[in-house]
């Protein structure tokens, strides 16, 4: 006679519903996973490319030309491989998903254009794209050589 173990059909409908939505995660609004841009569409698609330190970071409350929270981050640019060759760039990020830029740190950014222009800016930032700080090695990688170097470069 043989013993062997049979689920009976409520139970392995339950541990099939474990498995299949056990480990779903509600989706959040600041959430990117799976959500990068290629690197030849975000270059293509990008008014400005470039490495640059977040000196000043302000949220901007809304206002009637511009109804959503905004971040505004002033940059200084180190390196430019798109984009105007200037030392100082600003740009505007999503407020409900602030946190995205502090002040002091590295930056590649890719920047694109605004649909309004809010404090002298008409760069945008999405937090769902290239851009990002922390270890910008590989980036560069791809980016090759820089078209403009600003006076913060201290690379040899």
């Amino acid at each position: 006679m043989e013993n062997r173990m049979r689920l009976q059909p409520p139970v392995a409908s339950a541990i099939f519903a474990a498995i299949l939505f056990g480990s779903a995660r509600p989706a959040s609004p600041c959430s990117c996973e799976n959500n990068l841009e290629r690197f030849s569409e975000a270059v293509r698609l990008a008014t400005a490319v470039f490495e640059g330190v977040a000196v000043h970071v302000t949220s901007l409350p809304p206002r009637g030309d511009f109804p959503e929270l905004a971040i505004h981050t002033q940059f200084a640019v180190v390196r430019v491989w798109k984009g105007p060759h200037v030392p100082a760039l600003s740009v505007l990020s999503d407020g409900v998903c602030s946190g995205m830029f502090v002040e002091g740190n590295n930056y590649i950014v890719y920047a694109y254009p605004a649909a309004k222009r809010v404090k002298g800016t008409r760069l945008w930032v999405e937090k769902c794209t290239r851009t990002h700080g922390g270890w910008l090695e590989p980036e560069e990688a791809l980016l090759g050589t820089p078209r403009w170097v600003g006076r913060l470069d201290r690379r040899p």
